[in-house]
This record gives C-alpha cells, structure tokens and sequence, in this order.
C-alpha cells in the first residue's frame, strides 16, 4: 500500500515536472526570471554584498533528466542562490557565544532532526556578533534556505529571522527571495539524490561546491508561486490524513491491549461449570512433577513464596487461581544433546518485535552453541530480557527448530510450561500485555541502557491461570479477534 510519505515525495515530483498546476502563456518565462536574478547578483556585488564568483560550467545534455515544459529551462542551483557554509566559535570562549534569545540563533543539524514544520527560528544556542567575527559562521537572512550537508544530510528548513549555523549546513541564499519557497520544496524533493552523491570516509558530506552545481528545474516566478500554493494545500491534506492514520494505528493498539487485558481477566469467554477448576489441575500437576524429578526428567524446583493479597493487582473468575510463573513452567532450562546435531540458532535480530511472535533462525551445529548461549526447545517461550527489547515485546514460542531444539541470544529468559497444564499460546497474552511490560520495567536491573529483567522476577511473577479447557479457549478467541484487527489495520494508510 502507498504511504503517506511516499503520497508527498510524488507531489513534489509531479510539481517539479510542471504537472501539479497548468502553465499560462501570459507568464513572463524563466529566462526572463533568470535575467532578473543576474542583474540583482550584479548589484549586490558593486554594493560590496557579494564576492564576484566564478562562472558555473554550462549544464550538459546528460545532466537533464526529463524535459521541460514551454517557459522552463535547467539552472544550477549556485545561479540563483548563494550557497553559505557554516562554522563553530571555539566553545571555551564564552564572549563568543550568547544567552537565549540574546545574540544570533546558531542551528546544527541536530536542531532540525524531528523537526517538521516548514520554518525554524532557532536552535538549542545563540553565538554573538564576535562569535561570527570570530568563525566561518556567517549571519544569513530571514528566508534563507537551510540545508544540513553532514551527519545527517537532507534536513530542509526555511529561517524565519536572521539565523547562523555550524558547518554541517550548506544554506542557500536567493538572490530573489521570492523564489525561496519554491527552492525548499525542490531540496526536499532532491534531499535522497544528493546524499547519494557524497564523499567521505569519516562520515559522508556534500560540499558547497557539489550544491551549488545542481540542476535545477526553474518555472516563471508566477507559476512557482502557484506551484508552492498547490503543494501547501495538498500536504495540508496529507497531514490531516497522517493525523488520522495515527489516530487510528493508536486505536488499533488500544484495542489490541484491551483484548489482551480481557483474556487474562476472564472477561472475554464465559466459564463453564463442567471445566475442572484450576486447583485440581495444580494439584494434579504437583503430584507428577514429584514423579517427573524421581525419574530424572526435571530437577527439584525450589519452593517458593505463598502470593501475598497485596500481589494480586485484580480480580479472576473463583475457578482460576494466582499461581507464580516457576511453579507451571521451568525458566532458563538446559539441553543435553549430540554436538552433530543441527539446531536453531536464533541472535535478537531474528525475533520480531510487537505482538506477532513471528522469529526466525540459523542452522548450526549443537557442539558450535551448547556453550555460551541461552537454550530452548520446541514450544518454549522465549522473552528478551533486555531493554528496549523487553519493552518493544520481543518475545515468542519457538516453533519448527531442527530436531526440536535451538540456541540464542544471552539476552532471553526462557519459560518451558508444564504440558498438559498450561497452554505456551496462554502464557504469550501475558508476556505480550501491558500489564506483564511495566511491571517488568519496573523491576529492571543495571544501568542505564543495560538494564535487564533478573530471572527471579520472571520465577516469582504472578498469572492468572485458568483451568486448562478454559485456557484453549480464551486463545482461540483471541486468534480470531488479533486476525480480524490485523485485516483493519491492513487497510490503515502507513504514514512511512
């Protein structure tokens, strides 16, 4: 489905090709506009305002990329602008820089990062008169055209007072100002093209030089002015279309969440009398994991805390019951297999974050990821337990492994759910609710930008469990309503 974005980038494409508004023959042509521009870059120059340049090389044939319409013509962009670099005071200096709102607005490329609207009047810092004296920045009028060269490049904004900036811009000052809005759309139309014609190893730059040699298509003065009113009207449109898209991306995730908030509450499927109550089930299940130890097919599970009325943040129907994660499942189990034995290998790129529970892996042998590795086998749930992959619901069952069994990332806990008591597909509406990820986050461990989820809190978190026909149910239910939601949110225009 076509995006948003890619709705404007084909209006600004259709405008710069002379078919988003009709041509009038009664408009003076752009090679009149152009003589305008050079007697203005003349004037400037006797008045001292502009340093005589040298003459730009004629445009050759297999610079043109499409043809014109009738009163058009191909320009370099150094014609009718000035193209003006920046530069940074030294920051030890403090007479070379200002309070704001006090001295000159002095932007960076950072500045214009997030930033959507058409004009900016300042950054996050002011330099004074000394600090231009002092530097390569240079003091440019309201209207200039703003335009980051460097880490990164593509960032479009048009100054709404004086302005300076450091040397990751390359700014272009119309020598005819009413020409700048026209100039603006047409660097947002090219921003991708000249990013791919940067050079550098540190990191990739346009110079003024490469700017200042770009074709340009220039339209009459008065059809440029139309052109700019046609594209504010129809980009006006798109972004009440992205607001309603976001509106309703919003929705589908309050939905989403609602849905998960009912199953583990009990409110989406009616209980039946005839299911065995969950306290039968657990006690079934504590008798045979006794059985399971002595034949040596699990080890002895600590004990663990009775749950607290204070841990018990809602009310469940009288058949489920409060149990703690470590005593339905075994968390972070280990595998004992051939090392020849092929596996699946699965680093955090390969789960997918959100609610699909989709992953993927790699085929390697056991004897390359016994060690060093956390292990899962065939119906395991895996959780990232690190952030922002906590929060962004990394977590899924593993399904389809070679041979059953599979290695991975360090950064997972590992949950094995006793079969034939808790369903795998029950426990994920937990893991994938908002109600399971704050009270993880809330616990995290570490610092900052390496705090994990500890395997106690995963051992001694407490779920809803309801008996087990009920839990077949409830997950039925909620396959049929995600799949539904997903067909709505199929037909949401993507804003990117």
């Amino acid at each position: 489905m076509t995006s948003i974005s890619s709705i404007r980038q084909r209006i600004l494409e259709q405008a710069m090709r002379g078919k988003l508004v009709p041509q009038d023959k009664n408009d003076e042509p752009a090679s009149v506009l152009l003589k305008k521009i050079q007697k203005e870059k003349e004037k400037m120059r006797k008045e001292g305002k502009l340093k005589k340049q040298k003459p730009l090389p004629p445009i050759e044939e297999k610079e043109i990329p499409y043809e014109l319409p009738e009163g058009w013509m191909w320009v370099r962009l150094g014609e009718i602008g000035q193209i003006v670099g920046g530069g940074t005071p030294k920051t030890d200096i403090d007479e070379y820089w200002a309070e704001p709102g006090q001295g000159i607005p002095w932007l960076t490329p950072a500045d214009l990062s997030g930033h959507t609207e058409m004009y900016i009047s300042r950054g996050k810092r002011d330099i004074s008169h000394l600090g231009l004296e002092k530097s390569s920045a240079t003091l440019m009028p309201k209207g200039t055209i703003l335009f980051s060269s460097r880490a990164p490049i593509g960032y479009v904004a048009i100054a709404e007072n004086e302005i300076s900036t450091n040397q990751g811009f390359k700014s272009v000052v119309p020598y005819l100002m009413e020409t700048n809005m026209y100039i603006y759309y047409f660097l947002k139309h090219i921003g991708k093209e000249i990013n791919e014609k940067a050079t550098g190893t540190t990191f990739k730059e346009i110079s003024g030089k490469q700017l200042s040699l770009q074709v340009i298509p220039l339209p009459p003065l008065k059809e440029q002015k139309r052109i700019v009113e046609k594209i504010n009207e129809l980009f006006s449109l798109c972004d009440q279309w992205e607001k309603e898209a976001e509106f309703q991306q919003k929705h589908i995730q309050t939905l989403r969440e609602k849905v998960l908030a009912d199953a583990i509450r009990g409110l989406l499927v009616e209980q039946n009398e005839d299911d065995e109550p969950t306290s039968v089930l657990l006690k079934r299940m504590k008798e045979e994991k006794k059985r399971w130890v002595k034949e040596g097919k699990i080890e002895k599970q600590k004990t663990l805390a009775p749950i607290n009325s204070d841990e018990i943040p809602f009310e469940i129907p009288t058949t489920w019951e409060w149990v703690r994660l470590g005593e339905i499942a075994m968390i972070n189990p280990r595998n004992k297999l051939d090392d020849d034995i092929d596996v699946g290998f699965m680093p955090m790129s390969l789960l997918e974050e959100g609610y699909s529970g989709k992953h993927s892996y790699e085929i390697r042998k056991w004897g390359e990821v016994k060690k060093g590795y956390t292990h899962f086998q065939e119906r395991d749930i895996v959780v990232a337990k690190i952030t922002p992959c906590f929060e962004n619901k990394k977590s899924a069952i593993m399904r389809n492994l070679p041979n059953g069994y599979g290695a991975g990332t360090t950064e997972l806990h590992v949950i094995r759910p006793f079969s034939g008591y808790v369903l795998a597909e029950y426990l994920m509406l937990i893991f994938k609710s908002d109600w399971f990820v704050e009270a993880g986050v809330s616990n995290f461990t570490g610092t900052a930008g390496q705090q994990r989820i500890p395997k106690d809190f995963i051992e001694n978190y407490p779920i809803p469990l309801p008996p087990y026909e009920e839990q077949k149910r409830i997950v039925k239910k909620v396959e049929i309503i995600m799949e539904t939601i997903e067909v709505m949110e199929k037909n949401i225009v993507p804003i990117k």
